[in-house]
């Protein structure tokens, strides 16, 4: 029940700061952007509790950027060229692949990382504090 809730609680935080920064940037966003920002805190968190801090800063914000990367190529294809939402498109940008990734996000990627790898070490520090209240009928009998 507690990996439920921190997996729900981290993609549920990943979704909605994602959604806000798109909101901050260019004014709107769509909820396909929800779904991949949590998808890429639950990788990033994930990739952050396997090779932890043992491993440079740089190197891990660089892995976080060919998730972030990933994940975008991959809703991209879904959202953009096989539904036909145009919900963005990098065309008009400098080394850019099909429209949907491009060389400049993903250096800002690297950054957002960061950022995403000290949230999701302030969480993790923070939930095993949190008790879920338990029903009188699931708990366990002695």
């Amino acid at each position: 029940m507690k990996k439920t809730f921190t997996t729900l609680f981290l993609f549920l935080f990943g979704g909605s700061a994602y959604y806000c920064i798109e909101l901050l940037y260019r004014q709107k966003s769509h909820f396909s952007m929800f779904c991949a920002g949590g998808l890429c805190f639950l990788l990033i968190d994930n990739m952050q509790q396997k090779i932890g801090g043992n491993t440079p800063l740089w190197v891990r914000c660089t892995l976080g950027s060919i998730i972030i990367t990933t994940v975008e190529l991959f809703t991209g294809c879904i959202v953009n060229l096989w539904a036909r939402w145009n919900v963005w498109d990098y065309s008009h940008c400098q080394f850019q692949l099909w429209g949907q990734i491009c060389f400049r996000c993903s250096v800002l990627w690297v950054f957002l990382s960061g950022v995403a790898i000290g949230f999701s070490n302030f969480f993790r520090k923070i939930i095993p504090y949190f008790s879920l209240p338990r029903h009188p009928a699931i708990r366990k009998k002695p």
